[in-house]
């Protein structure tokens, strides 16, 4: 079973880069960013 510790290491070395781009984590997403990454996603 996979703990808390490592889906939240998974999340940001992961899956934040891969559908936000290499953003700082204190970076807040703007409204153009997310956009883009929803239409990638979808």
């Amino acid at each position: 079973m996979i703990d808390l510790e490592e889906v939240w290491r998974i999340r940001e070395k992961e899956v934040y880069p891969r559908l936000f781009g290499p953003l700082s984590r204190r970076e807040a997403l703007d409204q153009d960013v997310f956009a883009r990454s929803r239409a990638s996603v979808v």
